[in-house]
């Protein structure tokens, strides 16, 4: 009886044991568990992590790329601009040379052109002036002609008409010659020899019998030009007249 109590007692201690065992067991297994759940939502999370930071690295990396493509975009569209500028500014001073070649080669040429027409003025002047020295007036009257007709607009055409007056006063032909000095007196009052034109067209009149436009003349001839030896002339010629003016005047009386 009593070892039957003693081995009941042992086997409900060994149940108790065994059941603590297993609880103990169980429990640090739900702790294990629950240290295995939490370190695998540790890593997941720390997988996420890694995750995101590599997608945003991606992420940057694609960003980087773009910008990097962008600024390589932007220089070859600068470094074609450039190319472009370059050709424009090469065809631009190419044609500008061009044109300055040809505005050079345009003054060369009016410039060769006005010599030689120059050189042309020249000699036909000086043929009129070498004929009237040597006597041959009509000849003379010829170049100074032609000269005042193919040169219009030459400094030499005062000087042309004054000669072409004098080649038609001295052969005669005053009515001739009053053109050519009232051209040079009114168009050239400045030219050097417009006071002896005057003189000379006042001889004009007086052998044309033409008294009073030949007085006239002499005295506009002092007046606008006083100073000159042209005008001492037309005062010696007034003083001479007026004294016959008033013989004529005492012989009416």
């Amino acid at each position: 009886m009593t070892l039957f109590a003693t081995s009941s007692q042992a086997a409900i201690f060994a149940d108790d044991d065994a059941r603590r065992f297993i609880l103990e067991n169980k429990k640090q297994t739900e702790t294990n568990f629950s240290k295995i759940e939490s370190s695998i939502e540790e890593q997941k999370k720390e997988l996420d992590r890694i995750v995101r930071n590599q997608l945003d690295f991606q992420s940057e990396n694609q960003n980087l790329t773009q910008k990097i493509n962008k600024i390589h975009g932007d220089i070859e569209q600068q470094s074609f601009n450039l190319e472009q500028i370059k050709k424009r500014q090469t065809e631009f001073y190419q044609d500008l040379d061009s044109r300055l070649t040809k505005i050079e080669n345009s003054i060369k040429e009016e410039k060769k052109i006005a010599s030689e027409k120059e050189e042309q003025e020249n000699q036909l002047f000086q043929d009129g002036l070498n004929k009237f020295k040597e006597n041959k007036i009509k000849e003379a009257s010829w170049s100074f002609s032609s000269f005042v007709q193919k040169y219009p607009n030459s400094n030499k055409l005062p000087n042309a008409l004054f000669w072409l007056g004098n080649s038609f006063y001295a052969l005669g032909n005053c009515e001739k010659a009053l053109n050519p000095y009232d051209r040079v007196v009114k168009q050239y009052p400045s030219f050097d020899k417009a006071s002896e034109a005057m003189l000379t067209i006042s001889n004009c009149y007086q052998e044309l019998n033409k008294e009073k436009q030949s007085k006239e003349t002499l005295e506009n001839l002092i007046r606008e030009y006083p100073n000159t030896d042209a005008a001492k002339e037309a005062k010696t010629r007034l003083s001479k007249q007026t004294p016959k003016s008033k013989s004529a005047d005492n012989k009416k009386k």
